[in-house]
């Protein structure tokens, strides 16, 4: 217990490096450390825990992280191990996009949204993302890093328009609608992503990332038309107890689906025209 205790503490303070100043790797560090007191012991001590949270949200409220020339203000400190080069490097290759639209659901504090968009030369990147505290970080990332090439939407993508719960988790990149959890909710606003991008009158989609939290069905059940239409490439985090469902789907939508072997649970999807045929996908 303890030698996992300390691992995950090196990983943290290991994390301070991305401090843009060095005023911000010491905010970075009080955290790091402040974050790693084990929550046992903060549930045991009320007042500490929310003198710990109060000093941890005074600190990053104010502290900059510069990762690849990009600067990121962080909605809690998870969300620097988020940005961080090493997490989930090995999807960072499909990015690469140059021209087109990009689509990020689940974007977070703007990882791969603030990326892409940094590299487009000609297009537009749409970030999704419903949590309110993480959609005020990311409109900050965005005009942080002086983008007029992203548009933000503070709601879910769904298979439907409703108002839904939120379920809160320990980490805010891991707030999800489908998998309850005993700290509480928030109601967003959900919306079909087919019906997102009508009114905004995005056609062309070139690529999309879905990292949802489990929802990812619902997500690409609210794209179908997108998915015809316009044949993205796909990065889809998907739940172990989704997967023949996705496996299913991509099917119908005559997709390749290729398991990133590096990263568990995340797909590679790719429009491929088996039977060489143009007929419509009904």
């Amino acid at each position: 217990m303890f030698i996992q205790f300390l691992k995950f503490l090196i990983r943290r303070i290991t994390a301070v490096k991305y401090g843009y100043r060095i005023p911000d790797k010491c905010k970075l560090f009080i955290c790091a450390i402040l974050a790693s007191v084990p929550a046992t012991f903060r549930e045991n001590f009320s007042a500490l825990d929310v003198a710990i949270e109060r000093v941890i949200g005074l600190c990053l409220r104010k502290a900059l992280a510069l990762i690849d020339s990009i600067k990121f203000y962080l909605a809690d400190y998870d969300s620097l191990i988020t940005v961080s080069k090493e997490y989930e490097a090995p999807i960072r290759r499909y990015f690469n996009l140059k021209a087109g639209v990009f689509v990020d659901v689940g974007a977070h504090i703007g990882k791969y949204a603030v990326g892409v968009a940094k590299e487009l030369r000609q297009g537009l990147v749409i970030a999704i993302e419903p949590s309110p505290k993480v959609y005020a970080v990311l409109v900050r990332n965005i005009d942080i890093n002086g983008l007029n090439n992203i548009i933000a939407i503070d709601k879910a993508a769904y298979n439907k328009s409703a108002r839904l719960r939120l379920y809160k988790s320990s980490a805010l990149s891991m707030y999800s609608i489908k998998n309850y959890q005993e700290m509480g909710f928030i109601e967003v606003e959900v919306e079909t992503l087919d019906n997102i991008l009508e009114k905004l009158d995005i056609k062309g989609v070139k690529l999309v990332k879905i990292a949802v939290e489990g929802a990812e069905i619902e997500v690409l059940e609210g794209f179908r038309n997108g998915i015809i239409r316009d044949k993205p490439q796909m990065i889809i985090e998907c739940r172990e107890e989704n997967q023949e469902k996705l496996m299913n789907l991509m099917e119908e939508f005559r997709y390749q689906v290729n398991p990133i072997m590096e990263v568990p649970n995340y797909f590679y999807c790719k429009y491929v025209n088996y039977h060489d045929s143009h007929a419509d996908i009904q």
